[in-house]
């Protein structure tokens, strides 16, 4: 499964913010202020490690995962987004975890 399409899952295909992958693939709205790059496969290990915003964390300081455009906006447009929320995800409250219920359970 392409990284896109994983992104697409959690997110959902009108997530409002552009999202691509180190190998080409890409999701989201094209154009948007907010861009989210996986850089390499260890952004993707820490993600799976940590979801949420831990491992969101150690990908961007690593440089593995880069956010273009204003953070605190890709941070907002995240918490206002109806799929991109804990409540929806079915993860504990506060966790800040960016799965669908279907991942959540199997973390």
């Amino acid at each position: 499964m392409a990284l896109a399409e994983v992104f697409e899952a959690v997110a959902g295909p009108d997530a409002p913010v552009e999202f691509a992958a180190y190998y080409g693939s890409r999701a989201g709205t094209p154009g948007s202020p907010v861009k989210i790059t996986i850089r390499s496969p260890v952004a993707v290990a820490y993600l799976a490690q940590a979801p949420g915003a831990l491992g969101l964390a150690r990908a961007y300081v690593t440089g593995h995962l880069d956010v273009e455009g204003d953070m605190y906006e890709a941070h907002r447009r995240r918490r206002t987004s109806s799929t991109w929320s804990p409540a929806s995800s079915g993860s504990p409250p506060g966790c800040g975890c960016w799965m669908p219920a279907a991942a959540g359970a199997a973390w």
